[in-house]
């Protein structure tokens, strides 16, 4: 194939320059794919020769320098492509890639130079974030925050990527040192009368030390448990914000505070934190803003504490893990053969079927494998799953002719989810439980349906789940 292409593209003369360039590059690619490998290289140092901010040529000569294991050079060419195509997703995973290689974020800092400063760390972490490289990501976002204390967006992004590492002890800390730096910075009540700030949301953290611990007092426990007070209040008719971005991020930064109580069982400081959060949130319209997935987080979780008793009780933990949806299925009490058990959240934020499929590098399939060393191995654990690929995923790749129907869509999902459970089952030794997708809008009910249909088939047929 590639020596057909070659001769094809040898042929082609009478075209335009820019025309020339396009073939030029795609006849370099096959001479390299087809082990003509220096005619290749020389074929791209021409063509940058001519143009030396030819995007497709710097990409080009980028990736031969990757494939030699030239690192630092291939770092450098990649960030001059993506100065002049920001959005190439092909230069965004190189570099990615590159960062992950030994010292890649040393070397891509060497690189950077005098153009190394917080926003342009936060730049390029978000990039590695979804490309996968989470832990250069972490670095980046980190030193951004640390180069602008005062900022709550770059503190936010890096406690965001901390909560894709499951690394919840260390996002706990680094909102505590956010708030203790910052403790005058404040936003209004939405009533207009005062304001609450970040020392107010300090005050209650303090006592914490292991964000944990929670769960581990839970075993001494035996006495009897309330459920919480409702003060989460819904609006029918909302008013724009008013807040500025900066102001919006700090909120949002309240709103991950009770999603990180939430999730590691402190519930009761999540309670006492939604009471202030309520004075700032209640009645503004929110959900069509820049953090509206925060926002949506915090109301979920707002709207669920009075359905919670506490303490929690000591029974033996069933492990719910999934998309946001575990969250109104976590800590409750269930029986399973007259035996009383505590629902215990592992959530993956945002992560379809479709994200665990083995050629994917996107954060949450990482997400989910970092969640899953989190619970002990011969763990009965309930998967929940589907909801965003019924809701956006598979219709979707139907319209782009991904799939000829939504039938083929489901089975192809099923195929990625039942492989991995099964692999689960294999080296985790796991109970598995896979619960329904959940149908919680009337739009994808019917796809819902179908799915679920199609699950059951599959999990009866199967060995590897309950």
């Amino acid at each position: 194939e590639y020596s057909q292409a070659i001769k094809i593209l040898t042929e082609i003369k009478k075209v335009s320059d820019n025309d020339k360039e396009r073939v030029n590059i795609r006849l370099a690619r096959n001479l390299i794919a087809s082990g003509q490998v220096d005619r290749g290289q020389q074929l791209i140092m021409a063509i940058l020769q001519a143009n030396q901010n030819s995007p497709d040529g710097l990409i080009e000569y980028a990736n031969v320098l990757y494939d030699r294991g030239i690192y630092q050079e291939a770092i450098k060419v990649y960030l001059r492509a993506l100065i002049l195509q920001s959005e190439n997703k092909d230069i965004r995973r190189k570099l990615a890639l590159c960062a992950k290689k030994p010292n890649g974020v040393s070397l891509l800092k060497t690189e950077l130079q005098e153009a190394s400063s917080p926003s342009t760390f936060a730049f390029l972490a978000l990039i590695f974030k979804d490309f996968g490289a989470l832990d250069q990501s972490e670095e980046l976002f980190k030193d951004a925050a640390d180069g602008i204390p005062t900022s709550a967006t770059y503190s936010l992004n890096y406690i965001h990527v901390l909560e894709i590492q499951v690394k919840y002890q260390a996002a706990f800390k680094s909102i505590c040192k956010f708030l203790r730096e910052n403790r005058k910075l404040s936003l209004p009540h939405s009533n207009g009368n005062g304001s609450s700030n970040c020392g107010d949301i300090l005050n209650i953290l303090e006592g914490i030390s292991d964000v944990f611990g929670e769960l581990t007092s839970r075993e001494n426990f035996n006495g009897e448990s309330k459920p919480f007070d409702s003060v989460y209040k819904s609006s029918d008719k909302k008013m724009p914000h008013q807040l500025s971005n900066d102001e919006l991020d700090l909120l949002a930064l309240f709103f991950t505070v009770v999603k990180v109580l939430y999730v590691t069982g402190n519930l009761k400081a999540a309670s006492e934190i939604i009471k202030i959060v309520e004075q700032i949130r209640q009645g503004k319209e929110l959900h069509l803003t820049t953090i509206r997935n925060e926002h949506a987080y915090y109301c979920a979780i707002a709207q669920l504490l009075p359905f919670i008793s506490f303490p929690l009780p000591s029974y033996e933990p069933l492990y719910m893990i999934g998309d946001s949806h575990t969250l109104s299925a976590s800590w409750q009490t269930v029986t399973i053969n007259d035996k009383q058990r505590l629902t215990i959240p592992k959530l993956v934020t945002g992560c379809k079927m479709w994200h665990l499929r083995e050629e994917s590098y996107f954060f949450p399939k990482e997400n989910f494998y970092n969640t899953i060393e989190t619970i002990p191995e011969g763990s009965d654990v309930v998967f929940l799953f589907g909801e965003i690929d019924c809701r956006e995923g598979i219709l979707l790749a139907v319209e782009q002719c991904k799939y000829t129907n939504v039938e083929e869509g489901i089975e192809h999902t099923l195929d990625i989810y039942m492989k991995v459970l099964k692999d689960l089952k294999r080296t985790k030794k796991y109970r598995i439980f896979v619960h329904p997708v959940v149908p919680v809008l009337n739009e994808t009910r019917n796809m819902v349906k179908q799915f679920n249909i199609a699950l059951e088939k599959r999990c009866n047929s199967s060995d590897d789940v309950t």
